[in-house]
């Protein structure tokens, strides 16, 4: 009973750290958007590296300690440790007065966040009852999606701040999450044990619908990139003439609709609607882009929230099916990691570039501004419906074969 009692007290603490992680770096990356734009007055195309410099490091270390974890799991131990560090390279941003120290700080916490992250989704995944694993893997992610609105609402309000008050607030925020974190590890540390895969050696391998949901996952981030890290305060600042705590105000605004409508679609995913469920947020996906060339207030936040739900969907169902399904659950979750990771610096790179090349060429029609350079995120969407065609007539195939091998069955048994 007391086992059961410490184990709920990990994934509470842990959702905690997400929760509060979530909201300390969020509060940053406003910050550090508007300096590089603003005050150190660089290009989109520059910009985006700060986010995809993050992305791409995390990346990296998200699958290499997902590896080493599946061969020694007390490797958790270190995760509040990188915590931490994390906490501490958020006000290093102080010192920074180039875009270059920004790039190579956010390397840093790339690297760092791919150590933490994919690792607490693991963890909280392991430890989850088996028939639970799924609606708090959606908690989970819920909370920190909440942590990203909080982020911008508090941002809203510390606008004015000095740049060192405002990163020691994000610091803060960020230490706090270290202690939950180390707190949730030292109550489950027995059930911290060597993960016995069902092969063995030392080969990395996935099975074909594993590799389906990490490509899947590739392509969706790509398509949705505008609508995360630094770039999206620019553009929805320039495109709508906002002010900055307008603009967060407005994201934090798209973020909570999101957070309301994922949890309501990933609780049809819960009653064994996986497939329709999948199918739906590439079918978002590829509606959200077009909205999102338009220069509308009421218009533009509805493309970002479709997209945010999109990604807010399949983070807990592509995690669910991994830590179900995956001989190397921690391996497997680090792999969407990256998948998901290199798929939103790739897709930021080509939408900054795209946008500072063409933000000065819009067309009007029936009354609105139409802005191109989202439009060509929506290549990389094409591969996204095929899925969803895939998805939807595999299922319905299936239901088929069933009524026609149940018919067969009904007619032999009426000769008999």
């Amino acid at each position: 009973m007391k086992q059961y009692g410490e184990t709920w007290a990990s994934i509470i603490l842990l959702i905690a750290a997400g929760f509060t992680g979530t909201l300390g770096f969020r509060l940053s990356i406003p910050v550090i958007a508007f300096l590089g734009r603003d005050v150190l007055q660089l290009s989109a195309f520059l910009v985006s590296f700060f986010y995809s410099g993050y992305m791409v490091s995390r990346a990296l270390s998200s699958i290499t300690l997902g590896y080493i974890v599946d061969r020694a799991p007390r490797v958790i131990y270190l995760v509040p440790l990188f915590t931490a560090v994390f906490a501490l390279t958020i006000y290093c941003y102080v010192y920074a007065d180039n875009w270059i120290i920004i790039v190579l700080l956010r390397m840093v916490q790339g690297f760092l966040g791919g150590c933490i992250w994919p690792l607490v989704q693991y963890l909280v995944a392991q430890i989850s009852p088996q028939n639970l694993k799924g609606r708090i893997l959606s908690v989970y992610f819920a909370l920190g999606s909440t942590g990203i609105l909080l982020g911008n609402v508090v941002y809203a309000t510390i606008v004015d701040y000095p740049l060192n008050h405002k990163l020691a607030i994000s610091t803060s925020f960020f230490l706090v999450a270290a202690l939950f974190m180390l707190t949730a590890i030292y109550l489950t540390r027995q059930r911290i044990a060597y993960y016995r895969r069902r092969e063995r050696g030392s080969r990395i391998s996935f099975e074909h619908p594993v590799l389906n949901v990490v490509f899947s996952g590739f392509l969706l981030a790509l398509c949705v990139a505008f609508a995360f890290g630094d770039i999206v305060y620019i553009y929805v600042s320039e495109v709508l003439s906002l002010t900055r705590s307008d603009t967060a105000l407005l994201l934090a605004f798209c973020s909570g609709l999101s957070i309301c409508c994922s949890y309501i679609i990933s609780w049809f995913a819960d009653k064994g609607y996986e497939r329709e469920t999948l199918a739906l947020t590439y079918i978002l996906v590829a509606a959200s882009i077009p909205l999102i060339s338009i220069g509308s207030i009421y218009i533009l936040p509805l493309g970002l929230t479709l997209a945010l739900i999109s990604i807010r969907v399949f983070h807990p169902l592509s995690r669910r099916y991994i830590a179900l399904h995956c001989s190397m659950p921690a391996t497997g979750i680090g792999a969407v990691n990256m998948a998901t990771n290199l798929g939103i610096s790739l897709g930021l790179i080509v939408f900054s570039k795209t946008y500072d090349y063409l933000k000065n060429i819009r067309t009007i029609f029936l009354g609105l501004k139409i802005n191109y350079a989202p439009y060509v995120l929506l290549i990389f969407a094409i591969p996204l419906i095929v899925l969803a065609i895939k998805l939807l007539t595999a299922k319905q195939l299936r239901e088929q074969e069933m009524f026609s091998e149940e018919l067969i069955i009904f007619k032999r048994l009426r000769r008999n």
